[in-house]
């Protein structure tokens, strides 16, 4: 009996740290929204926890009964099969760590030699001390048993808290004090990973983006503006709060911690002043429309309208199975075999990708045609992945290509801004509207494209009632746009030359992160 529940916790241990790469992605992303339900999500990967656990421990048991030399060898094996997953999930986890550290002395051939010959070792261990190892790391799996603790009640603190992010922000009245409020409107336009060279100097031939270029044509277009952080969880905080931000994690329900450059800890970014809080006292009433950062529920006091976008909540069998196919795409070498991790996850990514950027534009168009919106911030999800987009055909599609796609999302920017261009226009606002354009960060995996990386964003700013072409080319970080928009507000930037002036004065004293 005793032997009985040793096996069945080394099971469980076992189970537990198989599955370290889907409890990273729970516990370690900012993005609570788009996990649509975090209940079934949490709910999923216990209920896979303790079916593998079962699983491994009734192998175990059936071996055992067997009595035979062959079967307690046999098992032996695969239990060491099965330690190989959560130790490669551990690898990929530490790969930005380990990976520059081996390359740095050995390089990038001695670095595959000398995990050759630790894989060498490793064998010929097995091969005479099998019965030593296998009890060594059935211990090692015992200590780990406490991780099981830890992440279990994780798990169910996050459920005892969470609540189901609201999708819409209760029409307020606005009240505009202690002026009328501002005599015209701002609208941002953020498209998530969108790439400055891979848009203007380096566009490829066939991508046509004459919306844009037709902004650029009527305002100030830079040449060298950079984001305050390399990712949408570290830039947009500090893009709304007007801060540099260190460093982000998730805060379970609805909210977000952030540590700010210089700070020694961390706040809740629901209790910050924000550029909506700040325009709200300028008289200006701020709209929202986002998807992946809880902008509502942070938010949502400051605001008079606020809508999230959800591709929607999937069914728990379904979470479950992707939580399963992540666990398959760690074991070592399975793509060797054939396996490609996540082709089904894929095409159901892409469609819940459509779904969500389609939400996107119909709240977006419907928020840019209000006159009674002063501010009001769109984050969208393209050109980031999921590619859903065919150029060429001018249609969504669920067959881009894994990399080249970007290009296709790229031209559904194009096509997005002259929806939400036209919808403004209807509603006979887009004269007395201010439109910037910008990004988030840069799109990171232009390196598997060309092996390159450049950090710029777009940045473009169409002024109300103005249509003079104006080029900017000293650098600047877009952090800048938190009071570049309250001074627009106000009224004291009227032309392109105002503009130029501000970020003249203003670009010093914000750092460039130029990589």
């Amino acid at each position: 009996m005793r032997a009985a529940l040793r096996d069945a916790a080394v099971a469980l241990s076992l189970a537990n740290l198989s599955f370290i790469t889907v409890w990273s992605r729970l516990f370690d992303s900012p993005n609570i929204v788009e996990v649509g339900n975090v209940r079934t999500y949490l709910v999923g990967i216990v209920l896979n926890v303790l079916l593998l656990a079962l699983a491994l421990w009734v192998v175990v048991l059936g071996a055992t009964r067997l009595q035979r030399p062959w079967a307690r060898r046999t098992m032996q094996w695969m239990f060491l099969l099965a330690v190989a997953v959560p130790l490669n999930g551990i690898r990929v986890q530490l790969t930005d760590l380990t990976v520059p550290a081996l390359a740095a002395p050995f390089g990038g051939g001695g670095t595959m030699a000398v995990g050759i010959a630790l894989a060498a070792v490793a064998v010929g261990l097995l091969v005479r001390w099998q019965d030593r190892v296998v009890a060594g790391i059935a211990t090692v799996l015992l200590v780990c048993l406490p991780f099981v603790a830890v992440t279990f009640f994780h798990a169910a603190r996050v459920l005892v808290r969470h609540e189901t992010p609201r999708t819409v922000v209760e029409e307020r009245a606005g009240v505009r004090a202690p002026t009328e409020g501002p005599t015209q409107r701002v609208v941002w336009l953020l498209f998530d990973a969108m790439d400055y060279r891979l848009s203007f100097p380096e566009r490829p031939r066939t991508v046509r983006l004459r919306e844009l270029d037709r902004l650029c044509g009527e305002g100030l277009c830079a040449r060298n503006a950079f984001p305050p952080g390399g990712s949408t969880a570290a830039a947009m905080p500090a893009l709304i709060t007007g801060r540099r931000v260190a460093e982000v994690k998730p805060y379970y329900p609805g909210d977000m911690t952030v540590r700010f450059v210089g700070a020694d800890r961390s706040v809740l970014w629901s209790s910050q002043p924000s550029v909506f809080s700040r325009a709200r006292a300028l008289g200006a009433r701020g709209g929202v429309v986002g998807w992946y950062l809880p902008y509502c529920e942070v938010l949502g006091g400051t605001l008079t309208s606020c809508r999230m976008v959800s591709a929607g909540a999937a069914s728990l069998p379904e979470v479950m199975g992707l939580q399963t196919e992540t666990l398959i795409g760690t074991v070592p070498a399975v793509w060797r075999l054939g396996y490609r991790e996540g082709a089904r996850q894929l095409r159901r990514h892409r469609e819940r990708g459509t779904r969500r950027y389609l939400d996107v534009l119909e709240a977006a168009r419907e928020a840019a045609a209000r006159p009674d919106l002063d501010l009001l911030l769109v984050h969208w999800p393209i050109p980031h992945e999921a590619f859903i987009y065919d150029r060429f055909k001018d249609d969504f599609s669920l067959d881009a290509d894994p990399v080249a796609g970007y290009f296709d999302n790229l031209q559904l920017v194009d096509r997005t801004l002259g929806e939400v261009r036209r919808a403004m226009e209807r509603a006979g606002v887009w004269e007395r509207t201010t439109v910037v354009v910008t990004a988030d960060h840069s799109w990171a995996e232009s390196i598997a494209l060309d092996g390159r990386r450049d950090y710029r964003v777009p940045f473009v700013l169409k002024l109300a009632g103005r249509r003079t072409p104006t080029a900017y080319d000293p650098p600047f970080n877009t952090l800048l746009l938190h009071g570049l928009i309250l001074e627009l507000l106000k009224g004291g930037l009227r032309d392109s030359t105002d503009v130029v002036r501000w970020l003249d004065r203003e670009r010093g004293a914000v750092p460039v992160r130029r990589r």
